[in-house]
């Protein structure tokens, strides 16, 4: 036996004898991450020394073990692509993102580890009113509180404990958009707001808390798996929004902890941390999803070394991103073979999940489903070893 190895492939020549093991010539057997041809010719048992023996029966057996990850591997996609499938298929798409539904009326959410609300001042007209007609600061009309009022995001999170005795962390994390308003626009409509290229890139989106990272925080905070593992590991997380996971990492003792999305939605999770001394630690970055800033975050965050944890929530979805999938580019160039990822979503009509999770198996990334509420679906991704 002999191998034939590059970074990018792997071709093994496989020569066996019947009594070792015994497979159909030009047999195909991928290996977990790398394109494998297995080529098979019959040579007598004989003609092998000892250690060729040895060394052909330990080489099959490796061959064997990666065809069998390799199905396991197959199956759990073909499971993770089917829980993808009923959950788009759960409930209308009209009847998605409860949860944000309920905050931005106005209503609270509360689960055994998670309480969240949305605040406003008396000023404004509701939040639901402000989205809907894409004015955030609608109802205020005095020039000195445009653009200094703020909307809050007040979450509570269950750090340890149960029942009566549970110690909770209460932090108010500024919200929405309320701050880049104008004062000029109550003397003149065609004034622009800084919250303008925000509604038309889909920023918005990010000064909002949102169902899948709601869930994706829930199970970080239920499973004692995941909570024992965070403490003193690093945590990254993309297209972070309010920073809701991320913040939850930090709490449970995860450091160094860093929040990064576009410049406008990072600078309100900057400002958010800033706000709460128990999140002294964490911080917002910008982050445009480039190679070169990739490596410079590495660099300056994470002392070039990969992250632990990775968290993306709502980041796939393809009339917004593109289904060229820049998420998968920057997992790629992110993840260690140690690092685990946690991707959150809510299908969305052609969102692309289906497609962006088979290329990310080809790519080398094995997936396993972590949970599904509805149309939320949490997964785990990580690197196949080799």
């Amino acid at each position: 036996m002999w191998f034939d190895m590059d970074c990018k492939s792997v071709k093994f020549k496989l020569f066996a004898c019947e009594n070792i093991c015994y497979l159909p010539f030009g047999a195909r057997a991928p290996s977990l991450r790398l394109h494998t041809s297995l080529h098979l010719a019959p040579l007598p048992l004989a003609s092998l020394s000892g250690g060729k023996a040895v060394f052909l029966a330990a080489g099959a057996a490796l061959l064997l073990l990666l065809v069998a990850r390799r199905r396991k591997a197959r199956a759990a996609r073909r499971g993770v692509l089917q829980v993808l499938r009923d959950a788009e298929q759960s409930t209308p798409y009209v009847d998605g993102s409860p949860i944000y539904r309920k905050l931005v009326k106005r209503q609270a959410y509360a689960s055994e580890s998670l309480r969240l609300a949305m605040e406003q001042p008396d000023e404004f007209e509701s939040l639901f009113m402000r989205l809907s007609q894409k004015d955030v600061a609608k109802g205020c009309i005095d020039p000195e509180l445009v653009g200094v009022l703020r909307d809050t995001a007040v979450v509570s999170v269950r750090r340890r404990g149960r029942g009566e005795s549970a110690e909770w962390c209460e932090m108010r994390l500024p919200a929405f958009m309320a701050h880049l308003a104008n004062p000029m626009a109550l003397l003149d409509p065609e004034v622009a707001e800084d919250a303008t290229p925000l509604w038309s890139d889909g920023s918005w989106t990010g000064t909002l808390i949102w169902d899948s990272a709601v869930h994706a925080t829930e199970f970080l905070l239920s499973n004692e798996a995941w909570r024992a593992s965070l403490e003193g590991e690093s945590v990254l997380e993309l297209g972070c929004g309010l920073g809701l996971p991320g913040i939850v990492c930090a709490l449970l003792g995860a450091a160094p902890v860093v929040l990064t999305d576009r410049g406008a939605v990072a600078a309100l999770a900057e400002e958010g941390c800033r706000a709460n001394p128990q999140l002294a630690a964490v911080r917002g970055v910008t982050l445009e999803w480039e190679e070169a800033a990739v490596k410079d975050l590495v660099t300056k965050h994470f002392n070039g070394q990969p992250p632990g944890v990775i968290i993306a929530c709502d980041c796939i979805f393809a009339p917004m991103f593109g289904d060229s999938f820049l998420l998968l580019e920057v997992l790629s160039a992110l993840a260690g073979p140690k690092t685990r990822i946690i991707v959150g979503l809510e299908r969305r009509p052609k969102d692309g999940a289906e497609a962006f999770f088979t290329l990310a198996e080809r790519a080398g990334f094995r997936t396993t489903l972590l949970l599904r509420v509805d149309r939320v679906v949490v997964v785990e991704m990580q690197l196949e070893s080799c």
